[in-house]
Protein backbone atom coordinates (compact mmCIF):
# COMPACT_ATOMS: atom_id res chain seq x y z
CA UNK A 1 0.00 0.00 0.00
CA UNK A 2 1.11 3.92 -0.72
CA UNK A 3 -0.07 7.08 0.55
CA UNK A 4 1.00 10.27 -0.18
CA UNK A 5 0.35 13.51 2.23
CA UNK A 6 1.39 17.00 0.54
CA UNK A 7 2.52 19.81 2.90
CA UNK A 8 2.56 22.74 0.01
CA UNK A 9 3.79 25.29 2.32
CA UNK A 10 7.01 23.41 2.98
CA UNK A 11 7.57 22.70 -0.54
CA UNK A 12 7.28 18.66 0.63
CA UNK A 13 5.22 15.35 0.54
CA UNK A 14 5.53 12.26 2.73
CA UNK A 15 5.21 9.15 0.74
CA UNK A 16 4.56 6.05 3.17
CA UNK A 17 5.14 2.86 1.52
CA UNK A 18 3.55 -0.12 3.96
CA UNK A 19 3.14 -4.10 3.69
CA UNK A 20 3.83 -5.81 0.33
CA UNK A 21 4.27 -4.12 -2.66
CA UNK A 22 1.10 -5.16 -4.50
CA UNK A 23 -0.17 -1.33 -5.46
CA UNK A 24 -0.28 -0.86 -8.92
CA UNK A 25 2.62 0.86 -10.19
CA UNK A 26 1.09 2.87 -12.92
CA UNK A 27 -0.98 4.26 -9.55
CA UNK A 28 1.97 4.68 -7.66
CA UNK A 29 4.12 6.82 -10.33
CA UNK A 30 0.90 9.09 -11.16
CA UNK A 31 0.60 9.15 -7.44
CA UNK A 32 4.44 10.76 -6.94
CA UNK A 33 4.09 12.91 -10.22
CA UNK A 34 0.85 14.41 -8.26
CA UNK A 35 2.33 14.77 -4.86
CA UNK A 36 5.27 16.42 -6.45
CA UNK A 37 3.41 19.19 -8.61
CA UNK A 38 1.03 20.19 -5.63
CA UNK A 39 4.43 20.49 -3.47
CA UNK A 40 6.31 22.85 -5.77
CA UNK A 41 3.20 24.47 -6.56
CA UNK A 42 4.89 27.99 -5.42
CA UNK A 43 8.70 26.75 -5.98
CA UNK A 44 10.40 24.79 -8.41
CA UNK A 45 11.45 22.60 -5.97
CA UNK A 46 10.47 20.01 -3.38
CA UNK A 47 11.69 17.85 -0.51
CA UNK A 48 9.94 14.39 0.15
CA UNK A 49 9.95 12.35 2.90
CA UNK A 50 10.08 8.03 2.07
CA UNK A 51 8.66 6.10 4.67
CA UNK A 52 9.37 2.33 4.15
CA UNK A 53 9.65 1.40 7.46
CA UNK A 54 6.87 -1.36 7.19
CA UNK A 55 7.61 -2.07 3.72
CA UNK A 56 8.37 -5.56 2.75
CA UNK A 57 11.73 -5.71 0.68
CA UNK A 58 9.99 -5.49 -2.85
CA UNK A 59 10.15 -8.50 -5.56
CA UNK A 60 12.51 -8.23 -8.40
CA UNK A 61 10.30 -8.03 -10.86
CA UNK A 62 8.82 -4.62 -8.94
CA UNK A 63 12.47 -3.23 -7.80
CA UNK A 64 13.01 -1.14 -11.09
CA UNK A 65 9.73 0.97 -10.22
CA UNK A 66 11.40 2.72 -7.35
CA UNK A 67 14.26 3.29 -9.22
CA UNK A 68 12.16 5.11 -11.97
CA UNK A 69 10.42 7.03 -9.59
CA UNK A 70 13.47 8.42 -7.80
CA UNK A 71 14.89 9.31 -11.29
CA UNK A 72 11.95 11.39 -12.31
CA UNK A 73 12.02 13.09 -8.81
CA UNK A 74 16.27 13.78 -9.20
CA UNK A 75 15.14 15.22 -13.16
CA UNK A 76 11.73 17.15 -11.72
CA UNK A 77 13.20 19.61 -8.68
CA UNK A 78 13.84 17.04 -6.23
CA UNK A 79 16.10 19.53 -3.48
CA UNK A 80 16.21 16.78 -0.74
CA UNK A 81 14.66 13.32 0.10
CA UNK A 82 14.42 11.31 3.73
CA UNK A 83 14.11 7.61 3.45
CA UNK A 84 12.95 6.22 6.61
CA UNK A 85 14.28 2.61 6.54
CA UNK A 86 15.40 0.24 8.78
CA UNK A 87 16.36 -1.75 5.72
CA UNK A 88 19.72 -1.91 5.38
CA UNK A 89 19.35 -3.57 2.00
CA UNK A 90 17.02 -0.64 0.86
CA UNK A 91 19.95 1.91 2.25
CA UNK A 92 22.04 0.29 0.20
CA UNK A 93 19.84 0.08 -3.05
CA UNK A 94 18.86 3.22 -2.59
CA UNK A 95 22.51 4.77 -2.26
CA UNK A 96 23.21 2.77 -5.68
CA UNK A 97 19.97 4.42 -7.54
CA UNK A 98 21.08 7.54 -6.44
CA UNK A 99 24.70 7.56 -6.98
CA UNK A 100 25.11 8.76 -3.64
CA UNK A 101 23.38 12.03 -4.16
CA UNK A 102 24.16 14.40 -1.47
CA UNK A 103 20.68 15.24 -1.52
CA UNK A 104 19.17 12.09 0.24
CA UNK A 105 19.53 11.21 3.36
CA UNK A 106 18.39 8.22 5.40
CA UNK A 107 16.73 7.90 9.13
CA UNK A 108 15.26 5.49 11.43
CA UNK A 109 12.61 7.54 12.46
CA UNK A 110 10.15 10.09 9.99
CA UNK A 111 10.94 12.11 13.06
CA UNK A 112 14.16 12.36 12.54
CA UNK A 113 13.74 12.55 8.22
CA UNK A 114 11.46 15.60 8.85
CA UNK A 115 13.54 17.31 11.94
CA UNK A 116 16.74 16.75 8.99
CA UNK A 117 14.26 18.33 5.95
CA UNK A 118 13.23 21.56 8.43
CA UNK A 119 16.93 22.25 10.02
CA UNK A 120 18.19 22.06 6.02
CA UNK A 121 15.43 24.50 5.07
CA UNK A 122 16.34 26.65 7.96
CA UNK A 123 19.55 26.72 6.51
CA UNK A 124 20.87 25.15 9.84
CA UNK A 125 23.01 22.43 8.26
Amino acid sequence: MFDYTVYPRNSRFLLVYSGDYTHDRDAAHDGLHKAAAQAKASTPYFDMVVDMSDFFVAPKDRAGSGGEMLEWCLANGLRRAAFVTHSAIFKMQLKRLSQNSEKLEYFDSRMDAEDWLDRKMRGAI
